[in-house]
């Protein structure tokens, strides 16, 4: 597979959620569920079951790295690997590969090679 078919977004900034949103869905087929917070996220990830989500570090008040442990903590049937989507220069993702996590998208990011990016990643990941 050389993009994932479902992706869940999961970015708390709007702006930040159409620039993807146009991205992916123009320029790759696949089928994008956005979700604002970590509550919208862990109500509706189980029934939408991406194949990648793309999670914003930062989400307001609270952070992805906890939402992905949440999920790890209630996920019996499901699990999908994660991007970690960030503005921090200096973020080590590979710490936290425990959670799923299997790279790092830098904020800002051009929207036309986001694809391109998210599906280098993709290609790594299944190619171990």
């Amino acid at each position: 597979m050389d993009f994932p078919e479902k992706v869940a977004l999961i970015e708390d900034e709007v702006f930040t959620q159409r620039i993807v949103e146009a991205s992916l869905t123009r320029m790759r087929s696949c089928v994008l569920h956005k979700y604002a917070n970590s509550a919208e996220a862990l109500a509706g990830l189980a029934e939408s079951r991406p194949d990648l989500m793309l999670v914003d570090l930062n989400l307001g008040d609270e952070s992805g790295l906890d939402l992905l442990t949440a999920l790890h903590a209630q996920q019996e049937n499901w699990s999908a690997p994660a991007i970690l989507v960030t503005a921090a220069e200096d973020m080590d993702w590979t710490k936290y590969k425990h959670l799923s996590i299997i790279g790092l998208l830098q904020k800002p990011f051009h929207p036309p090679e986001l694809p391109d990016l998210i599906e280098g990643i993709w290609r790594a990941y299944h190619a171990k």
